[in-house]
């Protein structure tokens, strides 16, 4: 790899390790101090996806005008400050949830736009696969054993304690990116317009667009993640406990990857997003009709293999999208679009779960998995209709 290419993977890794202990653990932490009040990390949630997508609108024109590693180590810098936060305020966090949400949103947000810019510069289409064959293969390591490491730490070490580990490594990432220049600088401004012309002139893009808010709205960081781990701490009670179960479901999922990308055929994503969009929705509309270890076990298994291949899938099919004729020169306003509906489908997500919390109380919680369950299914359809539609063109 190039000495750009190493940097920028490093800082992906380190990245991938802090979100293992923003993901489960965190909600644990939350769900614990706020005494299982579910509200305080709904709140979390709301604003932390919401200033996601503001940061977004809000650097578009410099991102368009090639001014993107400035904002990317801002993004890392404010991510710095939301630990910061989180070591200060110890138990109150709950009090400020929406202020703390707020400010790792807006960092996502400033780091997060220049990434999915910065890749397509960094890495050559001839060197793609090779590179991220090696970044899926650390990824996946990552997913195994820091679980079951921060799971242990938990066990001896409170939560805020733990982050200071996590800090030390959001400043290495930071100093780590001046390694990055941007390209020359070129005033332009965001086409929103002239881009969305484009989405609405052709049904194909229609369809595209709304996978990114069913998933948003379900297994990508929507709100069904957190209503399968307020179960999981139900059921298996300790950090530890969540650690392993973390552990071993993310061994599975690394042999997924290895599957997919050294023996997946993209002639075959059709009949692998009809089985695995069936799988899936089975598997948490049981779980909503029975939560239970059994079903939260199954759950995993098919998030494990199922949601993750329809994930990779969704990943590939936005790639070939973003190097299509027609929007490879609308990059910023495409990556702008998706993470809109992203931002607004998860924030929908939160607000629905928040809404049945606070009317029916906690225990109705599993009713909600009925309706992802059946949002799974839509997406299934809706993924099998642009592929289908996309490989005719």
């Amino acid at each position: 790899m190039k000495r750009d290419q190493k940097y920028y993977a490093i800082i992906v890794w380190i990245r991938k390790i802090i979100n293992v202990y923003f993901g489960q653990f965190l909600v644990f932490y939350f769900f614990t101090v706020a005494n299982y009040n579910l509200t305080p990390i709904s709140f979390y949630y709301i604003f932390e996806y919401a200033f996601l997508a503001i940061g977004f609108f809000v650097i578009r024109n410099a991102i368009k005008s090639h001014i993107r590693i400035p904002y990317y180590r801002l993004g890392l810098a404010i991510q710095a400050l939301y630990l910061s936060s989180i070591m200060i305020l110890k138990e109150h966090i709950i009090y400020f949830a929406p202020i703390v949400g707020m400010i790792y949103g807006m960092g996502e947000g400033f780091f997060y736009f220049p990434n999915n810019i910065m890749y397509s510069n960094i890495v050559s289409k001839e060197n793609r696969k090779h590179f991220e064959g090696i970044m899926n293969v650390v990824s996946n390591i990552i997913s195994i054993v820091v679980p079951f490491i921060i799971g242990y730490l938990l066990t001896f070490f409170d939560y805020v304690n733990v982050a200071k580990i996590f800090f030390v490594f959001i400043v290495l990432a930071f100093f780590l990116s001046y390694s990055f220049s941007d390209t020359a600088y070129e005033v332009k401004k965001c086409e929103s317009k002239k881009f969305f012309q484009i989405v609405l002139k052709d049904k194909r893009w229609r369809y595209f667009f709304a996978l990114f808010c069913l998933s948003g709205f379900t297994f990508s960081s929507g709100a069904l993640s957190l209503v399968v781990t307020v179960y999981t701490i139900f059921e298996y009670q300790t950090t530890l406990n969540l650690g392993i179960l973390t552990s071993i479901f993310a061994l599975l999922t690394c042999g997924v990857s290895y599957y997919f990308a050294n023996h997946m055929k993209e002639h075959n994503f059709k009949k692998y997003v009809v089985g695995c969009s069936l799988l899936s929705g089975i598997s948490i509309f049981l779980f909503g009709f029975m939560p239970s270890k059994i079903t939260i076990i199954l759950y995993n298994f098919m998030n494990a293999i199922c949601l993750h291949l329809l994930n990779l899938i969704l990943n590939v099919l936005t790639n070939h999208v973003a190097n299509q004729k027609e929007i490879k020169k609308f990059e910023t306003e495409y990556f702008l679009t998706r993470d809109l509906l992203f931002g607004f489908s998860r924030v929908t997500s939160y607000i629905f779960v928040l809404i049945v919390t606070f009317f029916f109380q906690l225990h109705a919680l599993k009713y909600t998995l009925f309706l992802f369950s059946f949002c799974i299914f839509f997406f299934g359809l809706v993924m099998y209709y642009f592929i289908k539609n996309y490989n005719n063109n």
